[in-house]
Parts: structure tokens; sequence; C-alpha cells
């Protein structure tokens, strides 16, 4: 394909979750084939060649800015001429009309099922999405449950939505256990472990699962939960949550973890736990299994979609999730087969594939 996209990647300038996760590997696959550009605000000195397009008159804009940033942007892509195809990887990141042809991938719709987890800067980007749905020739959902969302929550038409899952890459994989040592000693894990990852947010639904947990404190269990991952809007009633049971020596914060880290940390867990209310698609769950982790994830939303039969689904609730996790524990034949279930199931996702589906959206739009 002869054609130049331009791909709006300020989220390589930031920490790497889950939104800048899947941008990164999107980015790293493409450039391997295809014409495309990055426009950001600085140069985010990636680890591969790819061309970077700077829109930052005076260094007026930087990672605080963020959000005046996107403001810019709009306005100064509506008068380019340079690209034949405009991809947003991110939720109403590109509102305005352009020139060429304009993609956006939609992750989620959090704003409009959960409002009230959605901080005030956020929902003043997401109440741009009409606009950007409305002017975009060509959506990508990371799940045919967000697709499903976008139909019924936005009256998006069908034929306009192209569902292409996310990926996992080959460095998540059951790790040596020299390296699963490693990782312990580095992060001070001195007891069998129960893992959750992700940004603590309301929505990630972290103080029902410290509930479940303490129900199996009780019943004797002699796991630690770690809780990984960075502190995100609301994430306060969680430690008031774990203060209130007593759970201060049991559950352990390690902040934001290295992407080179988390294959150990997977891999150290006897069990990986995903309890949220809602996820456009859970890319954590995918990884986990990749490891070769067993998995209990909430029956919502795109995780049925994603686990499949490789892993426990139950509601997310502090009875079902503390059930679902004691039988796991409590039974190693099927912590065993979950095991082969979730490293066949992830293998089904991988970013070549993303990349090639991608492509595939820009061909039919030149």
């Amino acid at each position: 394909m002869n054609k130049k996209v331009g791909i709006i990647a300020d989220r390589l300038n930031r920490t790497l979750t889950g939104v800048g996760t899947y941008v990164y590997h999107l980015v790293r696959e493409l450039s391997k084939t295809e014409d495309i550009s990055l426009i950001t605000y600085e140069d985010p000195s990636l680890p591969f060649d790819v061309p970077t397009v700077i829109m930052n008159p005076l260094g007026l804009f930087s990672s605080k800015s963020l959000y005046l940033w996107h403001f810019y942007v709009n306005g100064a892509l509506r008068r380019t001429t340079e690209f034949d195809i405009l991809h947003s990887p991110e939720n109403a990141a590109l509102v305005a009309p352009v020139k060429c042809r304009k993609v956006v991938t939609i992750h989620d719709l959090i704003l409009y099922l959960f409002p009230q987890y959605t901080g005030l800067l956020h929902s003043i980007r997401y109440r741009m999405l009409p606009w950007t749905i409305k002017t975009a020739d060509r959506i990508i959902a990371v799940s045919q449950s967000t697709k499903q969302d976008l139909v019924t929550r936005v009256g998006v038409p069908q034929h306009k939505i192209t569902v292409i899952y996310p990926g996992v890459g080959p460095e998540f994989r059951p790790c040596d256990p020299d390296i699963v040592k490693k990782t312990r000693d580095k992060y001070h894990l001195n007891t069998p472990v129960i893992l959750y990852t992700g940004t603590l947010a309301p929505h990630k639904n972290v103080s029902t699962l410290v509930t479940s947990f303490k129900r199996l404190k009780e019943s004797g269990m002699p796991h630690s939960l770690v809780l990984t991952g960075v502190k995100g809007w609301r994430y306060k009633p969680v430690l008031e949550t774990i203060q209130r049971l007593h759970l201060e020596k049991d559950v352990l914060f390690t902040g934001y973890i290295p992407y080179e880290d988390m294959p150990g940390m997977y891999s150290a867990a006897d069990l990986y736990v995903y309890p949220s209310l809602y996820e456009g698609f859970g890319l954590p769950v995918v990884e986990a299994m990749a490891c070769g982790c067993p998995v209990v994830a909430s029956n919502v939303s795109s995780l049925p979609e994603v686990v499949g039969d490789a892993g426990v689904l139950a509601a997310p609730t502090v009875d079902e999730l503390a059930t679902s996790m004691q039988e796991i524990l409590r039974d190693e034949s099927l912590r065993n087969e979950l095991s082969r279930k979730g490293l066949d199931r992830a293998s089904k996702f991988t970013w070549k594939k993303t990349a090639v589906e991608t492509r595939k959206v820009y061909e039919e739009l030149v």
C-alpha cells in the first residue's frame, strides 16, 4: 500500500499501560511493512526506527498539558495534506474533520456505562466521542463487546466498525525458575501470590477483590495479594478497605512494574484475578494466560469473550470471587488444566495479527 499513514502517538511519551501498550506494539508491527509516521509533542525515543512528526510550537506542550495538546493538534491536522490516512489509536483523540481518511480505535465506552467513574478531564474528552465517530471513516473496536456498545449506546452503524483484537508479545511466556526467583526477590514476595495488575481505579473493583481475599485469609490460605500498577483516579477506597479489614501485612503494593518484569511477575503467581466491572478488552488477562498463570475474571463486558473456557468466570461480587479463588487454589489439577488452556487461548492473540488486520482497514479506505 503506497499510502502514508499518520498515527497520533502521544501515549508513547508516557508510562506504557493499557492503551499505551496497544499503541506501542501496533506501531512496532506496522513500521515493519507500512509507511507510517508518528504524530506527537516530543520524540518518544523508541527502540525501532519510525519517522516522527513533532507538533509542539515553541515547546509549549508537555506531559502536563496533554489535554491542551490534543485540542491544538486537532486544529493543526485539520489543515494538513501530508497524510492519506490519520489513525487515532485511542478514544476521542481526533475529532476535527480532516482532508484525508480517518481511522479511530475505540477501546471502551466507560463514560456511557459508568460516568461516575470518570474524572473531569477524561469526561471532557469522552464527550467529544460523538464528533469522533461522526467524522471517522472507519472505527476499530477492540472487542465484539465494545462494538455492541458502540451500536447500542451511540448508534454507530455496524458496517462502520471493524473488530480487531489486541495481542500479546512472545515475551509473555512461562518463565524459568531462576527468573521467577529474581522477580520474587526484587519485589519481596516471600509468600504464595495472588496477583492483580492494572490501575487502581473505581471500575476495576479492587476493593471487592480485597474483601474477597479477606475470606481466603480467614480460611487459612497462606497467600499475599499483590497489587501492581499506578494509583488511578479515586483509589483511596482501596486503601481504606485494606485498613478496615486489617490486611496491611497481607496486601502488597508494588507500584508500576517495568514491562520487562511482568512475565516474571505473572509466572510467580499461583493465581491471577481480574475483578473489573467493565473492560473494553482486558489485556492483562491475556498476558497472565500467556505466562501459564490460572485466571479468575469477571463475567462481564468483554472478559468472557477474551477468556473463553481457559479461565474461571465469576460475577464481580465478594462471594463469587472468593469461592472461585478458593476452588482453584485448593485444586492443583484444576490449576494445571487452566494453565494449559490459558497458554493455548493466549496464542490466538498476537500483535502481528493485530497489525495485519489494521493494515486491511487502511487498504479498504484507500
